[in-house]
């Protein structure tokens, strides 16, 4: 009956990194979403005020292509900030997969008595004899 127990609390206890795990990558995931969709408004904004510019400018037949330049830099900095949050948001998501695979691996590996490099593991173990690898505390 003990065995059951442990088994019962071993399972709670994965799915609750798990749960803990995805909990901190959706609300990373929310936040950086938050910037990108400010950023892309803000870039909206930019080129319709640069359509503007430019129909003033021949409307009174008045062309700067510097002002022009100028408004078009603003809107590749905004680019490549996008671009920037996009990669973060893509390496957080990655990162918590990762952390994920590497909870079940660990699992499987503590419920094998093996670890991923195939040694056995001793019981009370914190580290693989063979390789080294420090194994999550029961």
């Amino acid at each position: 009956m003990a065995d059951f127990f442990d088994k019962l609390k071993q399972e709670l206890d994965k799915g609750i990194t798990t749960i803990s795990v995805k909990a901190k990558e959706t609300i990373e995931t929310t936040k950086i979403k938050g910037q990108i969709s400010k950023l892309k408004e803000d870039k909206r904004k930019s080129l319709e005020e640069m359509g503007n510019i430019v129909y003033s400018m021949i409307l009174e037949e008045n062309f700067d292509i510097e002002k022009i330049k100028a408004q078009f830099n603003v809107i590749k900095d905004l680019d490549n900030q996008i671009q920037k949050l996009e990669e973060e948001l893509k390496e957080l998501q990655e990162k918590a997969q990762k952390e994920i695979e590497s909870l079940k691996t660990t699992e499987i590996a503590k419920s094998t008595n093996k670890c991923e490099c195939g040694a056995e593991i001793p019981p009370g173990a914190k580290f693989c004899v063979k390789c080294g690898k420090k194994l999550i505390p029961d």
